[in-house]
C-alpha cells in the first residue's frame, strides 16, 4: 500500500471513531433526559390512557336509552356506598340537594351508613320518568344479596343529566329508620 491510501485509510478509521463517540454520547443524553423526563411521558401516557378510557366509557354510554343510562348512574351511586367511597358518592349528589340534606360529608356518611345496607346490593328500577329534556325520575328497590332479614329500600332518585357521563343525583329521603335510631342512641 502506498502512503496516500495508508493516510486515507487511517483518516476514514479516526473519523470513523469520532462519530462513534458522538452516537455514544448522544445516545447517553438520550438516556439521562428520558430519565429525567419518565414522569412527564408517564403522566401524558395517563392522561391519553384516561381520554381514550373516558371516550370509549361516553361512546358506551351514548349507545344506551335514557332508562338504561340513568339506571348505570343510579348503580354506580349505590357501588360507590357499599365500596365505602362516600367522597365519591357525595361528589355525585345535585349541589341543591346535598347543601339542604348534608351539607357536610360527614353528615351524608352518618346517613348512608345508617339507610343503606353495608354489602354488595341487588336493585331492581321501577316507574321511569321524564321530566323535561335532562330529568330523570326513576324508583330503584335495593336489597342486599345475602342478608335474609334485611328489608328492601323502595326509594325514587332524581337524576339530572348534564351530558353523557356527566350527571348529578338526589334521591327521596326516609328518615323514619334513621331517625328512630338517633333518638335511641340519644335516650341511652
Amino acid at each position: 500500500m502506498d502512503n496516500k491510501t495508508k493516510n486515507a485509510l487511517l483518516w476514514m478509521i479516526i473519523i470513523l471513531l469520532v462519530l462513534l463517540n458522538i452516537l455514544a454520547v448522544s445516545n447517553q443524553i438520550k438516556k439521562i433526559k428520558e430519565l429525567g423526563q419518565t414522569n412527564e411521558v408517564e403522566e401524558a401516557a395517563n392522561v391519553i390512557e384516561n381520554t381514550t378510557a373516558e371516550t370509549e366509557a361516553e361512546q358506551r354510554i351514548k349507545s344506551k336509552s335514557e332508562n338504561e343510562r340513568v339506571r348505570i348512574y343510579v348503580a354506580r351511586f349505590l357501588e360507590k356506598i357499599t365500596d365505602e367511597d362516600y367522597k365519591g358518592a357525595y361528589d355525585l349528589l345535585n349541589k341543591e340537594f346535598k347543601s339542604t340534606n348534608f351539607s357536610t360529608i360527614d353528615g351524608f356518611i352518618e346517613f348512608v351508613k345508617k339507610a343503606y345496607p353495608s354489602e354488595d346490593v341487588i336493585c331492581s328500577y321501577a316507574n321511569f320518568e321524564i321530566i323535561g329534556t335532562s330529568v330523570y325520575v326513576i324508583t330503584v328497590t335495593i336489597k342486599t344479596m345475602s342478608q335474609e332479614d334485611y328489608q328492601p329500600i323502595v326509594q325514587t332518585f332524581v337524576v339530572r343529566e348534564n351530558a353523557y357521563n356527566d350527571y348529578k343525583i338526589s334521591f327521596q329521603l326516609d328518615y323514619s329508620n334513621y331517625v328512630a335510631e338517633t333518638e335511641e342512641e340519644e335516650e341511652e
